[in-house]
Formats: C-alpha cells, structure tokens, sequence
C-alpha cells in the first residue's frame, strides 16, 4: 500500500508540473506567427498560468485527490506550483514589453497580487519560514493578535482567483494569442474548470461536507478541550484521520480549521467523532462559545498515518509514536488498532503537568497488557540524551517513527533522532496547525 501511494504521489507531481502546461503549450507553439523571442516569452507566461491554476485546484482539496493521497502531499505539490507560477511570471514580466495600457495593467496587476498572495501564504498559511526563523514566527503572532486573523488572511489568499480573471483577460488583449482559436478553446476550458472545481468545493454541499451537531465541548484545561461532535451520516474513517470543521453561526470559526481525531463510534446509523483540541491560534480561542447542539460542517477525513503504521507492523519495524502535547490525540486510535499485532512504543511529552490528562493516559495505560507494547508519558522538552535513554538500539537502528506536533517542534524532534542515528527515511510526520 506505502509502493502505491508514492507512486500515486509522483504521478501528481509529474502531472501537475509537466503535463498540465503541455496541451496549451503545444497549440500556441503550433500555431501562433511570432517571433522567436515573443514565443518563448509567451511560454513562460503560460507556464505560470497552468501552475497558477493547479496550484488552485489543489487548494479546494478534491476529494479524487485527497482519498488517493496524504493531504500533506496535496499540500506541497500546491505550495510548490505556487512558487513555480511565480518564478515564470516574473521571467514573463521581465522578457516580454508591451505599449498597450490594457495589456500592461492587467498583466502587473496580477504580478503584484501574485507577490501579495505569496507572501500571506509563505508567513500565515505554511512554516517554510516561521518554522526556522522564531524571530518571524513572533511577528505573525503579533500580526494575528492585531486584527490579522486566520480568517482574513484565508480571504486574502483568495485573491488568486482575481489574478485568475486578470490573466485571462490579459491573454484575450493579446491579438496575437487570442486569434488562435484552437489555442484560446482549451485556454478557456482550463479556466472554466478550475472556477467550477474551487467555486464548487466551497458552495455545492458535497457529501465529504457534511452536516453534524455539537455532543458536547468540555474544558480540559485553561487551554485545551475535549470536542465530541455527532455527524449526520456514518461513513468509514481511519484511525488517525484528520478532519477540517468550520461553524457558520459562529464569527472567526466559520473558515475551515483542520482537527485530528482520537476515535470514531458509529450508532444508530450516526457517528460520534471526538477531537482533544489545544486553543493557541487566534481563531480556536473562540472554541468556547461552542455551545452544545450548534451546528458543524464536516470536511474529510483525510490522512494516511493508519496506512503508516500497518506497513510498519506488517513488514516486522518496531513502531515509534510520538505526540507532542495535543498531538497525542490520534496516535490513541492507531495504538488500540495495532497493539498485540507488533512492537509498539508509544511516547508523549507534554510542558506541564496541567496537559497530561488522564482519560488520555488510562487508555494507553490499558494497552500496556500486551508484552510488545509500551508507553512513556514524558513531562519537558526532548533532546538527544533523552530520546537515547529512551529508545532502543533496534528502535533507532530499524523503527518506524510518527511524530505529531507542531511544524517547529517535529524539525527540532528529527534533528534530534537524526544526531542519535534514526535514518530520515524513518520518520513520517504530520503537523498540526494550531
């Protein structure tokens, strides 16, 4: 199953990389009458707008996607044609000059909101950089704790489908491009297609989407809770699984967070999903004016840890989960599925002595029965003496690690087990985004 999902997640690189630009490459190479020079410049500005439009589509998260894949690939491939979009949309500005005013201000209108949307994206919606730079890291608190919240940077990322419009209308100023009728048919279906692809993903009410109530909201902590909700409609879910929940009737909740599940109970043709959630991120602050009975929107599940840990036990790995904090919670899932069917060591380290909870701890303490199971509740930070005391030489030398916790803390962790030996091909990780 591991064999065939990197093989699905190559296909989605290559696929969204290489192959999307390449039919509206070829009919504008084939016929449009041009330079050499303005030919090559008008490549790469198509080059830029397939990216743009993948990177789009993968933004709605569609469900042939996301139920083939890891969300956390879905993720990459997306930020990196972002990236790349951009990259080809500057060399297009640089190599190509035009003197018509419409043409020149649609085509900088949309550089500019491109750098915009990057940017929000780099520093509020990824950890390519507040991970390594904590000094960046604050600065986006400080921001979010002033008025730039969670939900106002979605919106502004959304943006791209205003650079969307103002490039297709750029391309139709273009006499040159837009009289090549083959060229201009397939342009605009491309266009069509992605518009109806994110639009719908956020208006039609899928079946992934789906409508549940609030069970019940209980305060663990001063800054944790135990969110229970009951959908409508039971379906299949893994252990491990993640899910995005928005609230409609509630301001600053009603942009899809996503949640990781500790367990799913099916009865009376409903199913009860619980999430152990830790309130550090300006909008799920607002977690408790949650009342029971409010309604959710379900999206998911999504995730692949279960696939993770089966391809682990199946092919005789001891098992190493780690939970940092609240990242605890779907590793409960995946250890009461493979207990007693391989070697598991489950550890979880928390600051305080306030975040161990101990309906948490009893139930990897039941676990405890079976002879290749084992669990170490850890208060304090890790570091490479303590994971040496902790591990053993065949967990370093052979194990398979999931390690679930926010972006920083994971690069820290493998830096960590990486200086004591544990090879990078061992270690899978999902990051939890607070």
């Amino acid at each position: 199953m591991q064999q065939r999902s990197r093989w699905q997640s190559i296909l989605i690189w290559v696929g969204f990389i290489i192959i999307l630009p390449i039919p509206l490459l070829w009919l504008l190479n084939q016929h449009m009458v041009d330079t050499a020079a303005h030919i090559q410049a008008a490549d790469e500005g198509l080059l830029a707008y397939s990216w743009w439009l993948g990177a789009t589509i993968l933004a709605s998260r569609p469900r042939w996607l996301v139920s083939r894949l890891n969300i956390k690939t879905v993720y990459q491939v997306h930020g990196v044609l972002g990236v790349f979009a951009l990259l080809a949309a500057t060399i297009h500005r640089q190599t190509e000059f035009s003197f018509q005013p419409a043409i020149k201000l649609t085509g900088n209108i949309a550089w500019w909101l491109t750098i915009i949307g990057a940017i929000l994206a780099i520093i509020f919606l990824s950890g390519w950089l507040t991970d390594r730079w904590p000094g960046l890291a604050r600065f986006k608190n400080w921001l979010s704790h002033h008025g730039l919240r969670h939900q106002l940077i979605m919106w502004l990322h959304r943006l791209n489908l205003i650079c969307i419009a103002l490039i297709w209308l750029h391309v139709n100023f273009i006499p040159q491009v837009s009289s090549v009728r083959p060229f201009m048919l397939v342009f605009d279906i491309y266009t069509i297609v992605t518009i109806l692809i994110y639009v719908g993903s956020k208006v039609l009410p899928f079946s992934r989407r789906q409508q549940a109530v609030v069970h019940s909201n209980q305060q663990l902590n001063d800054s944790t809770r135990l969110f229970v909700i009951d959908l409508q409609q039971a379906q299949t879910v893994h252990v491990g699984a993640t899910f995005f929940l928005r609230f409609p009737g509630i301001h600053g909740l009603r942009e899809p967070h996503p949640f990781s599940l500790i367990s799913a109970k099916q009865q009376d043709g409903k199913q009860e999903l619980k999430f152990i959630i830790r309130q550090n991120g300006d909008d799920t602050k607002r977690l408790d004016q949650v009342e029971t009975g409010a309604r959710v929107r379900v999206e998911g599940p999504f995730g692949d840890l279960d696939q993770t840990a089966q391809q682990a036990i199946q092919q005789g790995h001891p098992l190493v989960l780690y939970g940092m904090g609240t990242g605890i919670a779907p590793l409960i899932g995946i250890s009461q599925k493979f207990a007693g069917h391989g070697t598991i060591h489950v550890l979880w380290s928390y600051s305080r002595e306030a975040d161990h909870f101990l309906n948490v701890d009893n139930q990897f303490q039941d676990l405890t029965d079976n002879k290749d199971f084992q669990y170490s509740p850890l208060q304090g930070r890790m570091n490479p003496k303590r994971w040496q005391e902790q591990l053993s030489d065949s967990e370093i030398e052979n194990g398979e690690f999931i390690i679930i916790g926010g972006s920083a803390a994971i690069l820290q962790v493998e830096t960590q087990l990486q200086r004591i030996g544990v090879k990078g091909r061992q270690l899978h990780d999902e990051r939890l985004t607070m």
